[in-house]
């Protein structure tokens, strides 16, 4: 994640932005990434239920996404923010290693929060993805967030060593970025898919039926990794 800003090159003037700013910065950014890519979102779940594929129209996708916006970003506020103290408490370091221990702490307290933004994507309200909500589909959940907010995460020491070979500059910054998002997402899939079904009260799928959707569900992914990462550099640029 970006660090935070002297006054001068913070949105704000004076210095409450650089000590607000890197807790505010994560779920503003969510809220607004995830709204482009909604419509891939939707698209993978009806595939991981067993529908047949469809593309969703863009504005259906974008007023869905509106809607889903506000949880994704108090959501990803605070597993960003858990990732922070679970790092620590993991001893501070930033590795790759330490990353993926810290995720899979994060996913397995948010999944009720997750149960719920899956939820969105098949139009199911809050209240029945809590009342569907059981033990088989945290564990699903905690194994996809393991994947995905790995991926997030992964994002900065990815990036350092990308421009020690590629050079420094924003085309090598996004592109890790995206990689490191798409990579954690398609590690995640087959837990995704698990997730999904339970919370249709599906049979779990098959080893060969676990990667469906994964397409739809990467292209939403990039777009919001892309977007995520360009909120924060825009409200938290670097020196």
């Amino acid at each position: 994640m970006a660090s935070p800003t002297s006054a001068q090159n913070g949105p704000s003037s004076n210095g409450l932005w650089s000590q607000i700013g890197p807790y505010a910065a994560p779920p503003v950014s969510a809220a607004g990434a995830i709204i482009p890519g909604f419509k891939y979102l939707i698209e993978k779940s009806a595939v991981q239920i067993g529908k047949p594929a469809a593309s969703v129209p863009f504005v259906e996708g974008v007023r869905e996404g509106i809607k889903a916006s506000r949880s994704v970003g108090v959501a990803v506020g605070a597993q960003m923010a858990a990732q922070k103290v679970a790092t620590r408490v993991l001893g501070g370091s930033e590795d790759l290693v330490t990353t993926l221990e810290s995720s899979a702490i994060v996913g397995s307290i948010s999944s009720p929060c997750l149960a719920i933004l899956n939820g969105k994507t098949m139009k199911q309200g809050w209240r029945e993805s809590l009342q569907k909500f059981r033990p088989g589909q945290a564990a699903a959940f905690a194994g996809r967030e393991t994947g995905f907010v790995a991926g997030i995460s992964a994002a900065e020491p990815v990036t350092k060593i990308a421009k020690e070979h590629f050079g420094d500059n924003k085309f090598v910054e996004y592109s890790a970025a995206v990689a490191s998002a798409t990579a954690g997402a398609v590690a995640g899939h087959p837990c995704d898919t698990a997730a999904t079904c339970l919370q249709k009260n599906l049979p779990l799928p098959s080893v060969s039926q676990s990667m469906r959707g994964v397409v739809p569900r990467v292209k939403g992914i990039a777009i919001f990794a892309a977007l995520y990462k360009a909120g924060k550099d825009a409200l938290l640029p670097s020196k």
